[in-house]
């Protein structure tokens, strides 16, 4: 789990110039500002509300929870992801001098990671099950997914191509949540439809506010 987390740190840490690694870095800071708020709301609320589902013992009722749930957190980590990826560069231009601007093109793209943390729902609802042991292999395969992304993205794409290496790298756990719930009944378009319009909502919501703030800010 560590390893999922923070790998790109370590290995970037190795790769990256002293410059290049402390651009990253804002970058990433900005970022966990929005991620550690859904992750309380993870821990706190989604887990609480699909074990109380569970100890009902009805799956017509773990089901309603589990969409119901999937359902708002794509929603807002769709709107998130698409904002990020459009207007992303504006907290950093509006926190930092002109030096450490490049960390906004690395908070745009980093931002569409958020996308990939919709399966944490899902990874709740295994700890639930008192299923961790798929946690851990999603864990696993981001970990992995990590070590071998990132190097190739760097050879292929210089710094971009490592952060693009970061971002691909989230996702390489979803094959193994869709199989998860597939297996337990729960993959149905309700639960996997409001993604992609959330993400593209949050995108043109983004490129308003970016073409706003360029108007009034240049």
């Amino acid at each position: 789990g560590f390893l999922a987390a923070n790998g790109e740190k370590l290995i970037l840490g190795g790769s990256l110039g002293t410059a290049s690694f402390g651009v990253f870095s804002i970058a990433s800071t900005l970022l966990a500002a929005v991620v550690g708020v859904y992750a309380s709301l993870n821990g706190h609320v989604i887990f609480s509300s699909l074990s109380h589902a569970l100890r009902s013992a009805d799956p017509v009722e773990v089901k309603r929870v589990y969409v119901r749930v999937q359902q708002l957190v794509d929603l807002l980590l769709g709107g998130l992801a698409g904002g990020l990826l459009m207007a992303g560069h504006w907290p950093v231009r509006l926190l930092y001098d002109p030096r450490y601007h490049d960390a906004g093109w690395m908070l745009q793209w980093l931002g569409l990671g958020l996308l990939a943390m919709r399966h944490q729902v899902v990874e709740q609802l295994m700890f639930a099950h008192g299923k961790p042991a798929w946690v851990s292999a999603n864990n696993a395969l981001r970990a992995v997914s990590l070590a071998v992304c990132i190097p190739a993205g760097l050879a292929a794409g210089g710094e971009a191509g490592a952060i693009t290496g970061v971002v691909v790298s989230q996702f390489a756990g979803w094959p193994m949540s869709l199989w998860y719930k597939r297996q337990q009944g729960i993959l149905t378009w309700p639960s996997e439809r409001w993604w992609l319009p959330a993400l593209g909502a949050g995108a043109l919501a983004g490129w308003l506010v970016d073409t706003l703030l360029l108007r009034v800010l240049g």
